[in-house]
């Protein structure tokens, strides 16, 4: 059985596949590093805001957990805080001020990585810690909303059933294919693994093979086609140094003289100065045989 973390099991099922298979991650960008600090201290800021409050913040990252028969879901809640005399699941996020609308217009269906985070903390906890606090603030304008859940934004079986998608796909050690979403994408620290292409679709063992067969196949017959190709075109020149302009079968051959300006590469490096460059190039004539199938102009 597998272990997933709640605050993951939302996002891209290739990019949890592949950390489970032990695909590693690229070097992280330091600027995420720093958004990830600044989101801390955010939530420290909030937590000593409901401190003041009476709120009485509590339970600091404690673990929870979700058990299910493909696997074992593991988070760390923010901390539960006291409200309307019970204690309640709280969960603070601080976003940018484009996330922070898009939040404010479409909610956590927005986000469903943020929908399947609490969704999985709710359920573990049970429902004497509802409704469940979704407190979200603006880094950039301070701003904050918070938002009531009386019961999860997901129900079970729709977890359990990415859960299994997600354990389906390890246990084949296969990553399922995902549609490339430049935006969605762009922060993935294994998107080395994606393609933006169309053609990123997974190929199986048996296209594999057939692509190798027609890959050697395919040399083969450039080979003798090259083959083919050289000796009319020795028979051809043969007969254009008689005629150096023919046609025969729809087919126009050509013989003609070209000259070509040779640069010395010894010369020129022990002259300097373009004006001086002249005893440096030589002129050679060149024989070309121009073969012309009019019935493919």
């Amino acid at each position: 059985m597998i272990e997933l973390r709640m605050s993951q099991i939302g996002g891209c099922p290739k990019n949890i596949v592949a950390a489970q298979l032990g695909f590693e991650e690229s070097p992280a960008p330091e600027y995420l590093g720093l958004a990830a600090q600044e989101g801390q201290l955010h939530e420290k800021a909030i937590l000593a805001e409901l401190q003041e409050k009476g709120y009485d913040p509590r339970d600091f990252q404690k673990e929870v957990r979700l058990e299910f028969p493909a696997a074992i879901l593991i988070g760390h809640i923010d901390a539960t805080v006291k409200m309307d005399g019970r204690r309640r699941l709280l969960e603070i996020k601080a976003l940018g001020r484009f996330q922070f609308q898009k939040f404010i217009s479409k909610g956590i269906v927005a986000f469903p990585e943020y929908a399947y985070q609490l969704s999985s903390y709710m359920f573990a906890l049970g429902d004497e810690y509802l409704p469940a606090l979704f407190w979200v603030k603006c880094r950039d304008s301070g701003k904050q909303t918070c938002i009531e859940f009386p019961e999860p934004p997901l129900q079970k079986d729709a977890i359990e059933r990415r859960i299994e998608l997600i354990a389906n796909h390890v246990e084949r050690k296969e990553l399922p294919f995902i549609e490339y979403d430049e935006e969605k994408c762009r922060w993935c620290l294994r998107k080395y693994l994606c393609s933006p292409h169309e053609d990123s679709k997974q190929i199986d063992d048996l296209s594999l093979r057939q692509a190798a067969n027609l890959y050697r196949e395919g040399r083969q017959l450039t080979k003798i086609g090259q083959a083919y190709i050289d000796e009319a075109r020795e028979i051809f020149r043969r007969k254009a140094i008689i005629t150096p302009n023919y046609q025969v079968d729809n087919i126009r051959v050509l013989l003609y003289k070209q000259h070509r300006e040779i640069v010395d590469k010894n010369i020129l490096i022990q002259i300097f100065g373009a004006e001086r460059i002249a005893p440096a190039i030589k002129k050679q004539e060149v024989e070309t045989l121009r073969v012309i199938d009019l019935l493919e102009e």
